[in-house]
Parts: structure tokens; C-alpha cells; sequence
């Protein structure tokens, strides 16, 4: 059996249960929160550019980049959709951004 290369969640959002509005859903996020993904003051995950302070990557980070537009704190796991602070249209580029990523590993980066 080989080991798990990649993996994809579907997290979404819920509808607050005391209101009926679109505005009112709350993104499923503090499983990220609890492993300390970096996430705003709403609790959307940020990634790609959102993760940089005055253009400069966060402390620790451990690869010589940016983040890609879709990559969270953690190198690899991409965040996209209703879970994500700023986005629109993310699942297509989720999925390329995925094999660029999985491209790195093979390359020992």
C-alpha cells in the first residue's frame, strides 16, 4: 500500500442558526485555529499573499518562498472558497496549485 500523497476536505460553511441570511454563515474553521494555521479575526484561513507582513514572509516559514495564492501558514495545505479570507473562484486553482506543490516534493525542495 503507498502513503497518502494528497488529500482534499470539504469544509464549507454552516448557517448560523439564529438567522436566515446568506451573510449570516460562520466558517467551519477552528480545526485550523486549533493547529495553528493562520486565520483573521473572523476566522477565515489566510494564505498566499494575505500571509506576508510588509512583503515579508512569516517568521519560521520553512521553504525559500512566498506562499502560493492558496497556500495557508502551512506549506502544502491550500485553503480555498467559503473558508477563505478574499476568496472567489479558488477550486481550479486549488487543484494546480496541488501539483505544483506535490512537483516541490518529488524534487527533495
Amino acid at each position: 500500500m503507498s502513503p497518502v500523497r494528497s488529500r482534499v476536505e470539504v469544509i464549507g460553511r454552516r448557517l448560523d442558526p439564529n438567522h436566515h441570511r446568506l451573510r449570516d454563515f460562520l466558517t467551519r474553521t477552528a480545526w485550523a485555529l486549533k493547529n495553528g494555521v493562520a486565520c483573521d479575526a473572523a476566522g477565515y484561513i489566510l494564505t498566499g499573499p494575505d500571509l506576508l507582513d510588509a512583503e515579508q514572509r512569516p517568521a519560521g516559514r520553512p521553504l525559500p518562498r512566498d506562499p502560493f495564492p492558496l497556500e495557508t501558514s502551512f506549506p502544502g495545505l491550500l485553503a480555498g472558497g467559503d473558508v477563505r479570507h478574499g476568496a472567489v473562484g479558488d477550486g481550479a486553482m486549488a487543484v494546480a496549485l496541488a501539483h505544483r506543490r506535490l512537483a516541490e516534493i518529488d524534487r527533495g525542495t
